[in-house]
C-alpha cells in the first residue's frame, strides 16, 4: 500500500537517483511530453525542486497541447482501448454476441465505456457505467478531466454514482463487466466486499475483463508519478485534495488472479503489455464466472 502525498519532497528525487527507476521515469516522461529536449530539462529540474508539488507545478509549462488536440487524443485512446479489449475477448473464445448488458465499474467520463459498447454492437440502453462521486475533477466542474466539454448529462452510457462497494443494479443483470485500472484504488478492507457485489450483479457464466498493474517495488513509485502527471500536469485545475488522501493498493498480477478465483472466476486468458513505454506494467485478463453458491456465501461472510 502506498500513501502518496504531493508534499513528499523525496519521491521524485528517490526515483531519479535510482538508475533503473530513472530509466522508467524517463520513458514515462517521453510518453507524456513527447519531446526529448524537454524531458532532459524536466529530469534536471527534479533535483532543484523543494518538494513534489513544486516539481509538478514547474513542469506544467512543458505540457502544451490545445483542447482540440487533447480531445482527439482521448477519443482515439478510448477507441484503441475498446478495439484491444474486443480482440482479447475474441482470442479468449468469448462469444461476444452473447453479451447483451454491459457494466463498466469505474467508468470515469464513459468515453471508454461507450467505445466498448459500440465495438460490441450493443444497444446504448444496455451500456452502463458507475463511478464514485468526487473521485475525479470533472464532478461539478465545467471542464471535464481537462479533455473538453464532456459533461455528465451528455454521457452516452447509463451512468450512476456508487459508494465504492455497493453496486446500484439488480442481481444477475450483466453478461459482461469491466474493471479497468480500478481494483488498485480499492482499500484492502473493501476489496472483497466490492468483488462479492460484482458477482451478485453478474449472470452465471458471464465474463469479467480486468486491466491492472503487475506491481513490484520498482514499479509502485512510478505508478504514483504517472497518476500525478495526469492529475497535476494534464488537468487545467489540479485537484490537490485528491492527492492528500490518495490510496493505492498495488499488487502483482498473481494476487489479482488468486483473489478473483476465490469468487468463482476462472481465467480464460491474460495478456501482458510489453510495449516499451509501459513502465507501469499494465496487463489484461479475461475471466468467466461460475456462480457457486457456497463459494459466494463463504466470501460474503469474510
Amino acid at each position: 500500500m502506498t500513501q502518496f502525498t504531493i508534499q513528499n519532497k523525496n519521491q521524485i528525487n528517490y526515483v531519479v537517483s535510482n538508475p533503473i527507476m530513472k530509466k522508467k521515469f524517463r520513458i514515462l516522461l517521453v510518453k507524456f511530453f513527447r519531446d526529448i529536449i524537454n524531458v532532459n530539462k524536466i529530469i534536471s529540474e527534479a533535483f532543484n525542486s523543494s518538494n513534489d508539488k513544486e516539481f509538478y507545478d514547474n513542469i506544467r509549462k512543458y505540457y502544451q497541447r490545445d483542447e482540440t488536440d487533447i480531445e482527439k487524443i482521448n477519443i482515439g485512446r478510448a477507441n484503441k482501448r475498446a478495439d484491444r479489449i474486443n480482440k482479447i475477448l475474441i482470442s479468449s473464445q468469448v462469444n461476444t454476441k452473447s453479451i447483451v448488458n454491459y457494466l463498466d465499474i469505474g467508468a470515469d467520463d464513459c468515453r471508454i465505456t461507450e467505445a466498448i459498447g459500440k465495438v460490441l454492437s450493443l444497444d446504448k440502453n444496455n451500456v452502463y457505467g458507475i463511478d464514485i462521486k468526487g473521485w475525479i475533477e470533472h464532478d461539478n466542474k465545467e471542464d471535464n478531466y481537462g479533455m473538453g466539454d464532456y459533461k455528465r448529462d451528455q454521457l452516452k452510457c447509463n451512468f450512476k454514482y456508487y459508494d465504492g462497494i455497493n453496486i446500484p443494479h439488480a442481481e444477475n443483470t450483466f453478461d459482461f463487466v469491466t474493471l479497468l485500472q480500478v481494483m488498485h484504488h480499492v482499500p484492502k478492507e473493501n476489496l472483497k466486499k466490492l468483488l462479492q457485489n460484482v458477482v451478485n450483479v453478474m449472470k452465471d457464466q458471464s465474463y469479467l475483463f480486468i486491466r491492472e498493474h503487475d506491481s513490484d517495488p520498482l514499479t509502485s513509485p512510478i505508478i504514483d508519478i504517472e497518476h500525478a502527471l495526469w492529475e497535476l500536469v494534464v488537468l487545467k485545475e489540479p485537484n490537490l485534495s485528491f492527492y492528500e488522501s490518495y490510496y493505492s493498493n498495488y499488487q502483482p498480477a498473481t494476487f489479482w488472479d488468486i483473489t478473483l478465483q476465490e469468487f468463482g472466476f476462472k481465467k480464460l486468458s491474460d495478456k501482458f503489455d510489453t510495449r516499451k513505454y509501459n513502465v507501469t506494467k499494465y496487463f489484461s485478463a479475461v475471466y468467466v464466472l461460475n456462480k457457486n453458491i457456497e463459494t459466494n456465501k463463504n466470501n460474503a461472510a469474510k
